[in-house]
């Protein structure tokens, strides 16, 4: 049996989602985590996060003592009137990381930079350790 888009109890949902009226993640599930790279050099600690199409004022970034804690949402694209997914593999809504942070490093002195989808965390590491 054939079932109509009007029978989907879910679509409006979707619609919704899918709108980037919400950004809210689908109920049940929890934050999807965005590729991480982490390293450190002499002087700094480094997170490099992959969130392309996410929107610099959509982003939180807390380091409280050795944790760095980043999260956001990256919203769904405007749609142009209704169309159907072929394939639907971006994950839209909200997520977050959290990082322990090295021996030496803390909050004071954090810089933040967007640069082509990647955001680019960069903590100064105490040189009296």
């Amino acid at each position: 049996m054939k079932r109509s888009h009007d029978d989907d109890p879910l679509r409006e949902h979707w619609e919704h989602l899918l709108s980037g009226r919400s950004h809210l993640p689908v109920p049940g599930h929890e934050a999807w985590h965005p590729p991480t790279d982490a390293y450190e050099t002499e002087a700094e600690f480094v997170v490099r996060v992959d969130i392309a199409g996410t929107s610099p004022e959509d982003l939180q970034v807390v380091a409280e003592g050795r944790m760095l804690r980043i999260r956001g949402v990256r919203r769904a694209p405007q749609s142009e009137g209704r169309g159907q997914f072929h394939k639907m593999e971006i994950r839209v809504g909200a997520f977050e990381r959290h990082l322990r942070l090295p021996e030496g490093c803390c909050g004071e002195g954090i810089t933040m930079a967007y640069e082509q989808g990647i955001l680019i965390v960069r903590l100064v590491k105490r040189l009296d350790r």
